[in-house]
């Protein structure tokens, strides 16, 4: 069983497969929004992917909780 980890972004303790959102939120900031990444047509083209697969994620990785929300996967 994994223990409580410190967090360097927030100064907070999160549980084993919690995520900080102040990370997160920087992480996006840098990012950018989905269409700046894809283009004007990524939003369609998900959709269009999530139903076909159901919300199932499709690489169940360590930690997964089976239901997919997004299809790219990206975690830099």
């Amino acid at each position: 069983m994994s223990l409580p980890r410190a967090c360097h972004i927030c100064q907070g303790v999160h549980r084993p497969g919690e995520r900080c959102t102040v990370a997160e939120r920087q992480r996006d900031q840098r990012r950018g929004t989905s269409t700046q990444r894809y283009g004007a047509g990524w939003g369609q083209i998900s959709r269009q992917i999530l139903k076909r697969d159901h919300h199932i994620c499709q690489l169940q990785l360590p930690g997964c909780t089976g239901r997919a929300d997004t299809v790219d996967h990206i975690t830099a």
